[in-house]
């Protein structure tokens, strides 16, 4: 199953995610910034995992074949996991040169190229934000819907170095640069661990949520010749779901007739983009 628009969404993150770290990193490395130092290393979190996140798209994209005869759907919350600890190994190398940094009483240079890059980050990472997440819900990619809410979270870690800038220069407090770093540190900890734990889920064939159930007996009973539905069992595997269904129909059916009805349930709930296989039994009634 082609996910052409989610390739194009990581690819926007991907190239803008470059752009911002490169700016980043450089304005704090200039001026002495742990605050920007500290989002750049964000920014660089987010290269890593938007490039996994691309590469697991192509991935999981791919037919069914000989050796993965049910797809490459789990490409995706893998990719999910390995960002998540790719952001807690950063995450604690900035709490460690902040702790460095506070001992040495070391602090910014102010200059108002700071601000502008955090404004500009934030304008940014909002619009890419809209357009990952609209394109996540699409397609039901949760690769791609953890790096669009990333997108969302690095707009509040630009917004806590921003504070720590301004409030370190106009107070003269020396370390509160620092401590905005420690913040996005933690913050960047904070969303590593939902990352792994939703992900975690998707990897050991967690079952989808009730609503999404219903919707699906919903479907299968709009094909003609269902007259009732027995047992539904759905787990994801991967990123997507995987059905079984127990369809019930008229005892006095042709064998060939109930098994054209339960073709059409398989076919039609397998046009849903978050299904993956769907396994039909045939119950007579």
């Amino acid at each position: 199953m082609a996910k052409t628009q989610s390739k194009i969404a990581s690819i926007a993150n991907l190239l803008g995610n470059i752009f911002l770290f490169v700016l980043k990193i450089i304005s704090g490395l200039i001026f002495s910034s742990m605050a920007m130092i500290g989002d750049a290393i964000n920014s660089l979190s987010d290269i890593l995992s938007s490039a996994i996140i691309h590469y697991s798209i192509n991935i999981s994209s791919k037919d069914a074949d000989e050796n993965h005869p049910f797809g490459h759907s789990r490409s995706e919350p893998i990719a999910a996991l390995i960002s998540a600890l790719i952001m807690w190994v950063l995450a604690f190398q900035i709490f460690q040169n902040g702790i460095i940094r506070i001992i040495n009483k070391e602090t910014l240079n102010f200059s108002p190229i700071l601000v502008n890059i955090l404004i500009f980050t934030m304008i940014l990472k909002f619009f890419l934000f809209l357009y990952s997440d609209y394109v996540s819900k699409k397609e039901k990619s949760p690769g791609l819907k953890a790096g669009a809410y990333d997108n969302l979270n690095d707009i509040l870690i630009s917004l806590i170095a921003l504070i720590g800038i301004l409030i370190n220069h106009f107070l003269n407090i020396y370390w509160f640069d620092t401590l905005a770093g420690f913040i996005i540190a933690a913050w960047i900890i904070r969303v590593g661990y939902k990352l792994l734990r939703e992900n975690i889920d998707y990897l050991m064939g967690k079952k989808p949520d009730k609503r999404l159930i219903e919707e699906l007996k919903h479907e299968a009973k709009t094909i003609k010749g269902v007259e009732g539905l027995n047992d539904v069992f759905a787990q994801y595997l991967g990123s997507l779901i995987q059905l079984e269904i127990h369809v019930e129909v008229d005892k006095k059916l042709k064998l060939e007739e109930a098994h054209d009805i339960g073709k059409k349930v398989k076919l039609k709930l397998e046009e849903r983009k978050d299904i993956n296989n769907v396994f039909v039994h045939i119950d007579p009634k």
